[in-house]
């Protein structure tokens, strides 16, 4: 691989990580962990930048915590998305009181776009309550 990417004058890689370990292999099918690692590893071998970037979903959501964990073992840029299609695996599917702990984890959690996500479950809490 290197030797095609020596041709160009940088590289920067989005690596979609959407949990730790299992839940990442479970949630990503064909992905295996231990080549997420093995990527990592050879881009920062090589000087080659990369970013994370996480989709919140219904099969990942109490899998934060690890993932913010592992993210800051890195010093790279990290982005946080919320599925809402399809919509049977949005967040907002689980039960009211899973939504309600998940908020309760997260209030002394640092992690990017927190303020959106709070919002969102806060409002599907609401939804759900004017239903």
């Amino acid at each position: 691989c290197l030797l095609v990417w020596q041709h160009y004058k940088s590289l920067h890689f989005i690596i979609s990580i959407d949990g730790v370990g299992h839940v990442h292999e479970q949630v990503r099918g064909n992905s295996k962990w231990s080549d997420i690692l093995r990527f990592i590893d050879y881009c920062q071998q090589h000087d080659i930048s990369f970013e994370f970037n996480t989709v919140l979903h219904y099969n990942n959501l109490f899998d934060l915590e690890n993932l913010i964990g592992f993210v800051s073992d890195y010093d790279v840029d990290w982005y946080i998305n919320v599925l809402t299609h399809p919509e049977d695996l949005c967040i907002n599917k689980h039960s009211r009181g899973h939504l309600e702990k998940f908020l309760s984890n997260i209030c002394n959690l640092d992690f990017p776009n927190k303020q959106f996500i709070e919002n969102f479950v806060t409002d599907s809490l609401q939804e759900d309550i004017s239903e």
